[in-house]
């Protein structure tokens, strides 16, 4: 099988990471790498990148024969890398880091970008791939805790303790801070799980024009089930990865996701954990957790094979923007918002199991 052949754009922590995930899939190869501050680029030679390395991204794709890319840069230049990588290079399939853009306007525009191409497209959400959750969410597909009522959760990670500089802390770049940062991890997974809600409410702490720091969310669904709350926050102390808790009670029974440990309930019946051998298996080469393999595993495969659609693609990615923008809505104006609908549901779990095998 021919591999597919990518280059790394932007080489931060996640492109970092990325090429080192890419380095073990057998079906990939990274041929080339972009960044402008060369300072970065012996970074990418610790990973075993032996590939050329670029400080103009035109001139990149000019040499470089490439059938994929990886967009591991600001947030707010998502598009305009999109843009000019699709004008020279039609060909590309594109993945970009989450989230997918810095606002919802940029996110529209790249997912209208996207239709009627046959290329792949994937954002930088991993937790559909994590075995725990990919688990749960078979279990709920297939009714194990019957109709479900209530969804509560949170996204933990402590990363500021003080002001700190840099473009994730400015929302003109960024976006904005733990909501589309941290809680955008979540709301992918809410969005694959449950499909687009009706409505949304929130509350972001501190007020003003700094990124927030924390936040609590509730969205409902049309006929009121399921009510989903969750909180996030950058600053709790004891998180120093993130952690992220989801429990989902339905008319049968519980279920809850506690990081990699999966817990189910009857109705009647004490918690009992699932064991990991029932988990969706898969070859795992662990750098930052299994599911960023799976997940860049998976966007090759999406690549080779047309026929496999890639799960987090930026149709997903403009449905949780939309709901990330009804958030800070929200939490401006004071009051209940409906998000922008997109018509991206939720995945069916078959489908998702078979093109996630690695």
């Amino acid at each position: 099988m021919k591999k597919v052949d990518v280059g790394i754009i932007g080489l931060g922590k996640m492109g970092i990471l990325h090429a080192a995930l890419l380095h073990k899939v057998p079906t990939a190869r990274v041929t080339a790498v972009c960044e402008r501050d060369q300072s970065l680029w012996s970074y990418g030679h610790s990973v075993g990148v032996k590939a050329p390395f670029y400080s103009d991204l035109d001139l990149m794709l000019q040499q470089q024969p490439l059938d994929a890319i990886f967009v591991c840069t600001p947030t707010g230049t998502h598009l305009p890398i999109v843009r000019s990588a699709w004008k020279q290079s039609p060909q590309l399939s594109i993945f970009v880091e989450k989230p997918m853009a810095e606002s919802l306007a940029s996110a529209a525009q790249m997912a209208a970008l996207a239709k009627g191409t046959r290329v792949s497209t994937g954002i930088g959400y991993m937790l559909p791939f994590k075995p725990s959750l990919r688990k749960l969410k078979e279990l709920i597909d297939y009714g194990s805790i019957g109709t479900v009522d209530r969804v509560s959760g949170y996204v933990y990670v402590t990363e500021v303790m003080h002001r700190r500089t840099g473009w994730r802390y400015d929302p003109t770049i960024s976006g904005g801070g733990a909501v589309i940062e941290i809680a955008s991890h979540l709301l992918a997974v809410i969005l694959w799980t449950f499909g687009e809600p009706t409505t949304v409410s929130a509350q972001t702490r501190p007020d003003g024009t700094w990124s927030e720091d924390e936040a609590s969310i509730t969205m409902e669904y049309s006929g009121g089930r399921p009510v989903i709350q969750i909180e996030t926050s950058r600053i709790k102390a004891g998180f120093p990865s993130m952690s992220v808790r989801l429990q989902i009670a339905g008319s049968q029974g519980e279920i809850k996701a506690e990081d990699e440990e999966l817990f189910i309930a009857g109705r009647n019946s004490d918690w009992h954990r699932i064991d990991r051998r029932e988990f969706p298996s898969s070859q795992v080469f662990d750098v930052g957790g299994d599911a960023y393999f799976l997940q860049d595993s998976a966007f090759i495969s999406s690549v080779s094979d047309k026929s496999e659609k890639y799960a987090v693609d930026w149709d997903m990615g403009h449905a949780v923007q939309a709901v990330i923008h009804a958030i800070y809505q929200s939490a401006k104006a004071g009051s209940t918002q409906q998000p922008t609908k997109t018509g991206r549901g939720s995945d069916p779990q078959p489908s998702v199991k078979k093109r996630m095998e690695v």
